[in-house]
């Protein structure tokens, strides 16, 4: 996005606020300025990831936030309860953070988790894929959807046990493999917004890698 767009998203998103104040949907309290629907001071709450452990079929795996009582409380919004103009607030404070970690993107090609079209239809979206897009956009790097599907249908990751969990990721992802065009160079770059177990992104970035791709990333909002 062009700094003359995003001022005007900016300003268009003050008169809003100046003229509906409305409440923040974290706090609940009236705020006279909100991103996404949630206030400067919840926004401001958000802390750095706790270590996660890299799935081995990932080269590189960056986490960004902690997943505690705010950002659960945006997340669930984002996924469960049809908010899906939280993806673009979302994006810019993942985008700040990457930065702040160093994270460096090398050749990438940002493809998001899958969901089942059972879940999209469910949903309306896919909350990693628009997640994704609205990041590639922001850091203008290629966004590539169609590279990954999921063929298998399943519950709701985090309502599972681990040992569950892991049964029900067999065969549960679909990856194309690089085309002619693709460099060698290239780096998949996988994009999730909660990693608990990483056992979800770990099994796809294994499919991938026997779809042909090299050289894989991960990275994810929060866990």
């Amino acid at each position: 996005m062009s700094g003359g767009s995003f001022i005007l998203r900016r300003l268009g998103r003050e008169v809003a606020n100046l003229l509906w104040p409305a409440q923040c949907l974290v706090c609940g309290k009236a705020r006279d300025e909100l991103d996404g629907g949630v206030c400067i001071t919840c926004w401001g709450r958000l802390l750095a990831a706790p270590a996660v452990e890299r799935p081995k079929t990932i080269d590189r795996l960056a986490v960004g936030y902690s997943y505690d009582d705010t950002l659960r409380a945006i997340i669930h919004r984002f996924k469960f309860e049809q908010a899906p103009g939280l993806a673009r607030p979302l994006a810019e404070h993942f985008r700040d953070r990457l930065e702040q970690m160093g994270f460096i993107f090398l050749e990438p090609i940002f493809v998001p988790v899958p969901a089942h079209p059972a879940r999209r239809r469910e949903r309306g979206y896919n909350p990693s894929a628009l997640l994704a897009k609205e990041l590639a956009a922001l850091l203008d790097l290629p966004y590539r959807p169609d590279i990954a599907a999921r063929v298998k249908h399943t519950a709701h990751q985090s309502s599972l046990p681990d040992g569950e969990r892991k049964r029900t990721l067999k065969d549960v992802f679909r990856v194309a493999a690089p085309d002619e065009k693709t460099p060698e160079s290239a780096r998949l770059v996988l994009v999730d917004d909660v990693v608990h177990t990483g056992r979800t992104i770990g099994q796809l970035a294994k499919t991938a890698r026997k779809a042909g791709w090299k050289q894989i990333d991960a990275i994810c909002l929060c866990a």
